[in-house]
């Protein structure tokens, strides 16, 4: 767990996070999307879900390329963030079809994308930048996976919130905000974190 003073604001919070996945070696990065593959494809919402939400990792975030292959290897559904107009929603994607380069440089599917809402999936896997134990994910701050997610335990067939996150990226407490959606738990190289005994 990275040792973090919880006055910090949320923008300090992203600096220092980010700077310890940055300080990870080539090595280490491999090691923890392989660690996180073995943790994730043992987890029961993985092995009943179908229709799986995910996003394609960029910079320093933890590599979900081998989680995207073992998805398609048996046979589930996978579902990309594609934002426009400061909305954001997830559309079908095979692996063979084309992406564009969305906002912030995100890989996204092209338009017309067939997007589903939140309670039409199994699992999201969430990008994150920090996490503590309770369930409290903080991202990037411009609040696209918060918005999305904003009636979602007020829908049947929820589906199960986790985020994906380096060890490092821990932290004992973050600052919470009243529009901020908890997930259900945090998978890192080491461990599944579970946080609201949906499990």
């Amino acid at each position: 767990m990275t040792a973090i003073n919880t006055a910090l604001t949320k923008a300090q919070l992203r600096k220092r996070l980010r700077s310890a996945r940055q300080d990870l070696t080539p090595q280490q990065r491999r090691d923890a999307a392989r660690g996180c593959l073995e943790q994730l494809s043992g987890l029961h919402y993985w092995q009943q879900s179908q229709r799986i939400a995910i996003y394609l990792s960029m910079n320093e975030e933890l590599d979900t390329s081998p989680i995207v292959d073992l998805a398609q290897s048996q046979g589930k559904s996978l579902f990309l963030p594609v934002i426009s107009n400061k909305t954001m929603q997830f559309a079908k994607w095979e692996r063979d079809q084309p992406l564009e380069s969305g906002p912030f440089g995100i890989k996204q599917p092209l338009p017309p994308a067939n997007s589903c809402k939140p309670n039409a999936l199994d699992l999201i896997l969430l990008p994150l930048v920090a996490f503590d134990r309770a369930g409290n994910r903080l991202g990037m701050g411009a609040g696209y996976y918060d918005r999305y997610l904003a009636d979602i335990g007020q829908q049947p067939g929820q589906p199960f919130l986790m985020g994906i996150a380096h060890s490092v990226q821990e932290v004992e407490e973050l600052p919470v905000d009243p529009w901020d959606v908890a997930l259900d738990g945090v998978i890192t190289e080491q461990e599944v974190v579970l946080s609201n005994g949906r499990y």
